[in-house]
């Protein structure tokens, strides 16, 4: 029997959860470390060490998350109801973030930034985006609707990222450019981010469940699915390949501003280094045959046009990447939830 097809409003709404996830990522992971040094007048040193610590937690919390996930009972099933769960956590941690306390001794506001970044990536982002991952197979059985899920996702979402990237840095300068304009725009990404993950709630159910006794049958030990995960050969590949991307993100996009304005002169040119990223994860969304090597190569040499030129070469080697490492993102999430099947536990 053929398995229905999800609606539009359905994928849409879906793709609307990683466009909120895309928003709070991007503050954290590319415009965070700007702001506390440049606006706040951290040292770089102590920030850069808080975003690494960081990091690691965020490893650990993901695994765990990952468990409790797969322990949730709901109404709204078991990944679903941590959409709604984090809604005004998501919103609290985007604003919180940007209110270090001005006037505080410098290792007060390193406190802070450790506490509220931690709550921001470790705890909030972690608890919606694993959840909202697993929804995709929760949604439909079927591997072709899966995949234009992603597909969805992978269109709509980075232009959360390629917003708050591009435009952070211009609209805080005609607001004032000090700590206020960025709270300011913090509240707005805030308040934007919420309604697309309760839209996203609201339109997305959860269609394939579990038999109960099936399920406490087959119950396996968490020691015993960690052994499995590196058996499991489409998880290990989907893993070296995050592992490698999330490096070359984390790397690109806290340089980027930098980069505008120290290399460029101007950190408002920082729009012109990000705003073709998303119609080029779009077209890699829509090759899921494809393996996505040759768009990492082209990736490649944009990034060392962009790192070693200088003014407008630095532009075209940015636009050369975007085009490379955006096809290679959206190619890069059409195997996970094979990744998910393979191991045998469904």
């Amino acid at each position: 029997m053929e398995e229905k097809k999800l609606s539009f409003k359905t994928r849409l709404s879906y793709s609307f959860g990683d466009l909120a996830c895309n928003i709070l990522f991007a503050a954290t992971a590319n415009m965070a470390s700007y702001f506390y040094t440049n606006i706040v007048g951290m040292s770089a040193a102590v920030v850069g060490t808080i975003l690494l610590l960081s990091r690691m937690f965020d490893g650990f919390s993901d695994a765990i998350m990952g468990v409790i996930v797969d322990r949730t009972k709901s109404k709204y099933g078991k990944a679903r109801v941590w959409v709604l769960r984090m809604i005004i956590p998501f919103g609290a941690a985007a604003v919180l973030m940007f209110m270090v306390p001005a006037h505080a001794s410098a290792m007060a506001q390193a406190i802070y930034v450790f506490i509220t970044y931690n709550f921001a990536v470790t705890i909030v982002y972690t608890a919606l985006n694993l959840p909202y991952g697993a929804m995709a197979v929760l949604m439909t059985t079927s591997q072709n609707e899966r995949t234009v899920l992603n597909m969805y996702r992978m269109c709509i979402a980075p232009l959360g990222a390629v917003v708050v990237t591009a435009f952070t840095l211009p609209m805080a300068n005609r607001l004032g450019g000090d700590q206020r304009a960025w709270i300011m725009i913090s509240i707005g990404y805030a308040i934007i981010s919420m309604i697309l993950l309760f839209i996203c709630f609201l339109n997305c159910k959860e269609q394939v469940s579990e038999d109960p006794t099936a399920v406490a049958d087959t119950a396996v030990p968490v020691g015993k699915s960690i052994g499995a995960l590196f058996k499991n050969r489409y998880w290990l590949i989907i893993a070296g390949v995050f592992i490698l991307w999330g490096m070359y993100f984390s790397l690109n996009g806290m340089m980027v501003s930098y980069y505008a304005q120290y290399a460029l002169g101007n950190n408002e040119r920082v729009t012109l280094l990000t705003g073709e990223w998303d119609q080029w994860v779009c077209a890699g969304g829509g090759i899921k045959k494809k393996t996505g090597f040759g768009s990492v190569f082209v990736g490649k040499i944009g990034r060392e046009v962009f790192c070693g030129a200088g003014d407008s070469g630095g532009v075209v080697g940015r636009e050369v990447s975007e085009e490379g490492c955006g096809v290679c993102e959206g190619v890069s999430w059409m195997p996970v939830p094979v990744g998910r099947e393979g191991g045998g536990w469904d």
